[in-house]
């Protein structure tokens, strides 16, 4: 005698809904390693930001005649150039110029900072200008 009320999964059924959470497992994983990845890369951006935005906070306390503030040579952001660049951290390297600005060179420079992740994909530029104070 059969019973034909049985109630129940069929092997087939059992396959398909383990196919479906092995595919949603599988996709979870790949979600939490881009989210991973992104959020490395979104650490590395805000800490080059802050160590451009250092670095400009310096240059902008700097007195107008301080030495520092001469300008520097055309290759200061894309080359280390002594006195224009510095390593703040590991794995980050950071650039600056200083150009006087061309409608009112006597009276202001334009101060530009490069901070840049040697694992790429991670750079920050900061530009300011700084004027003589009037008076």
């Amino acid at each position: 005698m059969r019973q034909r009320n049985v109630r129940g999964f069929t092997l087939v059924e059992t396959l398909i809904a383990a196919g479906l959470i092995a595919m949603s497992a599988l996709s979870l994983v790949f979600v939490f390693t881009a989210a991973r990845g992104a959020n490395d890369t979104a650490r590395r951006i805000s800490f080059a930001t802050l160590l451009a935005v250092d670095k400009m906070e310096h240059l902008r306390a700097l007195p107008f005649d301080d030495a520092a503030l001469e300008p520097s040579p055309p290759e200061a952001l894309t080359a280390d150039v002594p006195d224009y660049s510095d390593r703040p951290a590991a794995g980050y390297s950071r650039r600056w110029s200083i150009t006087p600005l061309a409608s009112n060179p006597a009276q202001a420079v334009v101060i530009e900072v490069l901070v840049r992740s040697q694992r790429g994909s991670a750079d920050a530029r900061l530009i300011a200008v700084k004027a003589r104070k009037a008076g």
